[in-house]
């Protein structure tokens, strides 16, 4: 019967020893490991760009005086916000979902409406 041969992840040389044996060497292992951290890294930082830019332009519209703003969706599309990103949500005894970018929070109120709040401390 013949063995199965296995190559290795990062190398992709023949791999000696263990059945379940992924990589030919620790140096290998490590390498392939430290890779995929820099692409998760690199996939977060992109996230949490497009987050703090989206934080930006909800801040853009208040003002020092106001935590909240009511306006048209549309104001916020033109600026480039991303309405598929937020970092969490809250629910009102309404059932009215808030979506957050860090502190700051916007509400769908219908379709082309859209309240804008801000967590003060």
């Amino acid at each position: 019967m013949k063995a199965k041969v296995s190559l290795c992840l990062e190398c992709k040389e023949v791999v000696q020893g263990r059945a379940d044996k992924k990589y030919c060497s620790d140096s290998c292992r490590v390498a392939h490991h430290n890779q995929r951290r820099i692409e998760e890294s690199r996939s977060l930082r992109a996230v949490n760009l497009i987050l703090s830019r989206n934080r930006s332009i909800l801040l853009h519209f208040l003002d020092e005086t106001n935590s909240e703003i009511e306006l048209q969706s549309h104001h916020l599309s033109l600026k480039g916000f991303d309405f598929s990103f937020w970092t969490h949500q809250t629910n009102d005894s309404g059932g009215n979902t808030t979506s957050y970018c860090y502190d700051v929070g916007y509400q769908m109120l219908n379709t082309s409406k859209v309240l804008i709040t801000r967590t003060i401390d």
